[in-house]
C-alpha cells in the first residue's frame, strides 16, 4: 500500500470490488507485481489480439477505423477524455511503425 501511496483499506476496496482503481493506479500495480494490465483486469489472453495475429488487410481495416476517431472535428473524438484522446493518438504512431 505505501508503495504506491494508498491506504490499507484502499488496497481492501480494490481487492474485494468495492472501488475500482484508476488507470494510473492499475498501471502502478502492475508495474509493482510485474504483471501486465491484462491480467490485473481478468482479461484471458486467448481473448486478446495482438497486432502480430492480424494479416495486413486487418490491420488497414483497423487502422482506418483508429483514423475516423481521430479526426478532431468528429463526435466520436470530441466525446473521448483526455486520457482517451492521447491514447488515440498512441495507437496511430504505433501503426506508422513498420512491424
Amino acid at each position: 500500500a505505501q508503495k504506491i501511496n494508498k491506504s490499507k483499506s484502499t488496497i481492501s476496496h480494490y481487492e474485494n470490488n468495492i472501488k475500482i482503481p484508476s488507470a494510473d493506479t492499475m498501471i502502478q500495480l502492475a508495474v509493482l507485481y510485474h504483471v501486465s494490465l491484462d491480467y490485473l483486469a481478468g482479461i484471458d489472453k486467448k481473448e486478446s489480439v495482438t497486432i502480430e495475429d492480424l494479416t495486413e488487410e486487418q490491420k488497414e481495416i483497423l487502422k482506418s477505423i483508429l483514423e475516423g476517431f481521430h479526426d478532431r472535428k468528429s463526435r466520436s473524438f470530441r466525446g473521448l477524455t483526455k486520457r482517451q484522446q492521447e491514447i488515440l493518438n498512441q495507437l496511430l504512431i504505433q501503426f506508422q511503425r513498420p512491424l
